[in-house]
C-alpha cells in the first residue's frame, strides 16, 4: 500500500455485477434473454426519449448544467411544487449520497435492501462508520 493510498479501499467487497446478455447467451445457450436487475429496458428506448437524445446531439460535447436549472423549473412547473422541494442527480446512487452526506452523522444508522445494490452499504460504512464490516445479510449498518 502507498502512502496515498486510502486504506479503506482494502476493506471494501469486490463488486461483481451480474452477467451480460451475450455471456448468458454463450455460457447456456439461450435467445431471447430480457435481463431485468441492472435497470435495462428489454423494449429499447421510448421514441420521445430518442427525440430528445437527437435534437441535443449537438450539444452533447458541452458539460451539462450541475444545478439543472432548466429541468428543476420544468418539473417544478409540471407538478406545481417550488423549486427548492426537487433535487436531481446523475442516478438514484448520487442523490442518495448526496442525502448520506447533508442528513447523515458518524453513528447514523442506514437501512439498506438485502440483496440490493453494493454500492450502497459500502458508502455509508465508509462514511458514518469507518472501518465497520460490511455483510449483504444485515439490513442495517453498526460499527
Amino acid at each position: 500500500m502507498s502512502e496515498y493510498e486510502n486504506p479503506a479501499l482494502r476493506r471494501l467487497p469486490d463488486y461483481v455485477a451480474g452477467k451480460s446478455i451475450d455471456e448468458l447467451a454463450r455460457e447456456r445457450g439461450l435467445r431471447d434473454i430480457v435481463k431485468l436487475a441492472s435497470n435495462e429496458n428489454p423494449l429499447g428506448p421510448s421514441p420521445a426519449a430518442l427525440h430528445a437524445y437527437r435534437a441535443a446531439a449537438e450539444k452533447l460535447h458541452l458539460y451539462p448544467d450541475n444545478d439543472c436549472r432548466s429541468l428543476t423549473r420544468a418539473v417544478a412547473s409540471m407538478l406545481n411544487v417550488p423549486e427548492s422541494m426537487l433535487i436531481f442527480g446523475t442516478g438514484s446512487d448520487d442523490v442518495m449520497h448526496l442525502a448520506a452526506w447533508a442528513f447523515g452523522r458518524p453513528g447514523t444508522r442506514a437501512l439498506v435492501p438485502s440483496p440490493g445494490f453494493l454500492g450502497y452499504p459500502i458508502f455509508f460504512r465508509e462514511l458514518w462508520h469507518p472501518g465497520a464490516s460490511c455483510s449483504s445479510g444485515k439490513r442495517s449498518m453498526e460499527s
